[in-house]
């Protein structure tokens, strides 16, 4: 879409871009305060023994 803009008018491409990116990075800053994260834990490790199997195999 943004390059399409700028054959259309002429604004390039990367402007657009770094134009979008700050307007979104704005407006999750401003939700900032209503959104609740807890520290990232990393889930046990599963291993199927028949799962592991059937990524060996030859098709």
């Amino acid at each position: 879409m943004a390059l399409r803009i700028e054959k259309a008018f002429g604004v390039k491409m990367d402007t657009l871009m770094r134009m979008q990116a700050s307007y979104d990075i704005a407006e999750i800053r401003k939700r900032e305060k209503k959104i609740r994260e807890g520290a990232f834990t990393r889930p046990p490790t599963f291993r199927h023994e028949s799962h592991c199997l059937s990524m060996n195999r030859v098709v």
